[in-house]
């Protein structure tokens, strides 16, 4: 992370001009522009979460750098934010989780090169799958507030992480869902998940996490440590208002 630090203090006008175009929800694209440090413009977008996601990516030199390489991206990345709440299925424990990110099917796992590395500080393969997809769920936060709401398989996502697969059709009645282990930390509202899940799930679009993730090594513990440096300031970032 000390490069992005750098690469932001020596070179702010090149973060600044970058633009790209991000994939929607029905596979329609939008492109998005960093006008400065504080705007972005985005054009054809049809999801005004998505928007407020993106421009809250601005608030930090950090999350800012991470806005750059998804809209600058040689990957084909669906960028969706969904009412639903998100559960996961892993070594047989069902949790509450806030976004996922991956090939969205087999033909999305061909590798090509990206055209720049966050990570280049070490000499490691600079691949990213041809297409991605990153979602984040709204409802995940609704549900750990209030966990008494109903929840069925029209407003919830269940995804198997041992098969690596989108569970479509299931009842409830058989799912048990796990306590947060770390509740201190969950999200408070919004844009407390489009900041930090956000940021977080960006960086498993990244050649370096991927090269983790070919490599089936930990690619969730670089993620976490970048969220965790996003939480540092989380009281400032409140003060800047928020809605759940």
């Amino acid at each position: 992370m000390k490069l992005v630090t750098s690469l932001w203090v020596f070179i702010p006008f090149i973060l600044f001009s970058q633009s790209g175009e991000l994939v929607q929800a029905d596979g329609s694209r939008f492109s998005v522009q960093m006008l400065s440090k504080n705007q972005l413009e985005i054009k054809g977008s049809k999801n005004p979460s998505v928007d407020t996601f993106l421009r809250t990516l601005l608030f930090s030199r950090v999350s800012r750098k991470y806005l750059q390489h998804l809209i600058t991206s040689a990957s084909e990345i669906k960028v969706n934010v969904s009412d639903k709440t998100g559960i996961m299925l892993l070594d047989g424990k069902y949790g509450l989780i806030a976004g996922l990110t991956g090939p969205e099917n087999d033909t999305s796992i061909h590798l090509i090169q990206e055209r720049s590395n966050l990570r280049s500080g070490r000499k490691k393969r600079n691949l990213i799958y041809s297409k991605n997809t990153l979602e984040l769920y709204c409802g995940s936060i609704t549900y750990f507030y209030n966990p008494a709401m109903t929840l069925d398989s029209t407003n919830t996502i269940l995804f198997d992480f041992d098969r690596n697969i989108r569970i479509s059709s299931f009842s409830m009645d058989t799912i048990n869902i796990e306590p947060v282990k770390h509740s201190d930390l969950m999200y408070q509202n919004r844009k407390e998940l489009y900041y930090f899940a956000g940021t977080h799930e960006i960086v498993h679009t990244t050649p370096g996490n991927i090269n983790l993730q070919l490599a089936k090594k930990d690619s969730e513990k670089d993620a976490m440590l970048i969220e965790r440096k996003l939480f540092r300031k989380r009281k400032e970032w409140n003060k800047k208002g928020s809605a759940r």
